[in-house]
């Protein structure tokens, strides 16, 4: 039987309104850990009480789950499995400062029977997205399921289009390296797509002209950076990775900040809303979609017009990223790619 899809998620923990009353955090944590202990016995025995009517389980590559009692359902029928077992080791508990959302980051181990009856033992991560209801307490939200590892992608070593030199262009090509170039030198990338001048320019001017404009772009360069060095990392596009790490570390990214981008939205040193941003990246490679719960998280500190910067700046990178792996777009000489060992 293939791994059943890692848990992995989403959530929340942003900056509620100055006029919430102050929340007792450690006390809201304990009270959370109890609940999760509860939970996990009470479905042991079939019980998901500890969802809400509304809770949603959100497997990759499958349809969503979608309310208490279709979950129930799912429950009964794992727990009827004669292999059946299932432990959780909590990692972290963060609470919003409102008091009223949280989330749960825990590993797992679950042993369930394979076609032929053997138990096969699945080792995870996940988070609960938990809401306190005004009457209920505590109750899940959601849970996201992450798929399997990535496999190891090799990119091109040498160039499918050969980066095109001034001397060898048309007028309108030199035209377009001229206006690329600094002291004599012109990057991999604009020598490459300037063998077609009117891409180039429709290119340019949205990425230069809007995503990497702060006068135009809503957004933070630090949150910019994070948004493209992920979907970077995602498409494994090691030029992407490169020419941004530059930048980031320029705005004041640090080598370890770097390195934790390619964990992801689950290293716990992040903020919870820069988890939130990378989570939004996640969502959008493996779905090209941004579920409700992340949109809403980000909508505690986002407006809307920064939502659409958010998604329209990954989905840009997303396809430079195709762009630079498609065409072969070589490192620049004596730029750094991905970090050692990845």
């Amino acid at each position: 039987m293939k791994n059943r899809l890692l848990i992995f998620a989403a959530m929340l923990v942003l900056v509620a309104s100055g006029c919430a009353p102050k929340v007792d955090m450690e006390a809201e944590r304990a009270a959370i850990h109890k609940f999760h202990d509860e939970c996990l016995t009470a479905q042991l025995a079939g019980n998901v009480d500890c969802f809400a009517e509304n809770g949603q389980w959100l497997p990759v590559n499958a349809p969503p789950i979608k309310g208490k009692g279709a979950i129930g359902e799912l429950v009964s029928q794992m727990i009827t499995d004669p292999n059946f077992s299932v432990s959780h080791d909590i990692v972290n508990i963060e609470v919003s400062r409102s008091g009223d959302l949280a989330y749960i980051h825990y590993t797992f181990e679950l042993i369930m029977s394979d076609p032929d009856g053997n138990p096969v033992t699945e080792q995870g991560k996940a988070i609960h997205v938990l809401k306190k209801q005004q009457q209920a307490g505590w109750k899940i939200l959601i849970d996201i399921f992450d798929a399997a590892p990535r496999e190891v992608i090799v990119r091109l070593d040498e160039p499918r289009i050969s980066p095109l030199e001034k001397s060898n262009g048309s007028p309108a090509q030199r035209a377009y390296l001229e206006s690329h170039e600094w002291d004599g030198w012109v990057a991999n990338v604009f020598k490459t797509v300037a063998h077609h001048p009117d891409l180039a320019k429709s290119l340019d001017t949205f990425a230069i002209g809007h995503i990497l404009n702060s006068e135009s772009s809503t957004l933070l360069p630090r949150h910019r950076e994070l948004l493209i060095l992920r979907i970077g990392w995602l498409c494994k596009s090691e030029y992407e990775w490169s020419a941004h790490s530059r930048i980031a570390r320029d705005i004041g990214f640090t080598d370890d900040e770097l390195i934790r981008i390619t964990t992801g939205p689950d290293a716990p040193e992040w903020t919870p809303f820069e988890a939130m941003l990378l989570r939004a990246v996640d969502e959008l490679h493996s779905d090209a979609f941004v579920t409700d719960a992340t949109w809403l998280a980000l909508s505690e500190q986002y407006d809307t017009q920064q939502l659409m910067d958010l998604v329209a700046t990954v989905g840009t990178y997303n396809m430079v990223s195709m762009i630079l792996n498609s065409w072969g777009v070589q490192l620049e000489e004596g730029f750094a790619g991905f970090p050692e060992g990845d």
